[in-house]
């Protein structure tokens, strides 16, 4: 009885291979928590497999890391050139980019969000991060420029808007998505982040308005 030989995995196919195992495991234990031994049996290979393709586990987290973040940084531009230049267009475009990036790579969004050291690095992973934070930003002062309100700030507001989507996703991708489907939910986050970004002021002219409103309110002295 004769058997046929299974055919060996490209290198280039197992290391295709071994970095989707590696997303998996890392956006579920993080570094610190997932082990070669982890990663190998996942895969189904031996650990010196890893060494032999990344180096070890920091290598290939690196690898997974700038993979994920660099998905993320195209599905957002593909969807914001294809749109109109208008600050309303290119925000809807933008949280599209983001929900088609969540739903295609659940574990690629979690892997970003809830490994913290990612957001601060430091090399590619850094460059890759200040590019997601500089669009942000840059859709910031778009909308400061139509209702005419002074840039100081932007670079707050940016990571205000990408923190007020990372827990409503992570919750979509744990228990919201079989509840509702990914245009409804892009357009809830839509909804909540245009009518708040509509009537932006800034830092410094809204906390000059709460001042006037104190004093408005503030009791007049008896004569």
């Amino acid at each position: 009885m004769s058997t046929t030989p299974r055919r060996r995995m490209s290198a280039a196919n197992r290391r295709e291979q071994l970095l989707e195992v590696g997303r998996e495991v890392f956006a579920e234990r993080g570094r610190d928590g997932a082990t070669v031994e982890d990663l190998a049996a996942r895969a189904g290979v031996t650990k010196p497999l890893i060494y032999e393709h990344f180096g070890g586990k920091d290598g290939m987290y690196e690898e997974v890391m700038r993979r994920a973040g660099a998905d993320l940084i195209s599905f957002i531009s593909a969807n914001a050139a294809a749109h109109d230049a208008t600050p309303r267009a290119r925000l809807r475009a933008s949280i599209v980019g983001v929900m088609e990036f969540v739903t295609a790579q659940p574990s690629g969004f979690l892997l970003l969000h809830r490994d913290p050291a990612s957001w601060y690095a430091d090399g590619v992973l850094g460059e890759l991060v200040a590019g997601l934070n500089a669009f942000a930003q840059e859709n910031v002062e778009q909308m400061m420029d139509v209702v005419g309100a002074p840039h100081d700030g932007s670079e707050m507001y940016a990571q205000l808007i990408i923190g007020s989507m990372a827990l409503p996703l992570e919750w979509w991708i744990a228990i919201g998505r079989h509840r509702y489907p990914p245009e409804e939910f892009t357009e809830a986050i839509f909804d909540l982040l245009w009518r708040g970004l509509s009537g932006i002021n800034g830092p410094t002219r809204s906390m000059e308005r709460q001042r006037e409103i104190e004093h408005e309110a503030a009791p007049t002295p008896e004569a």
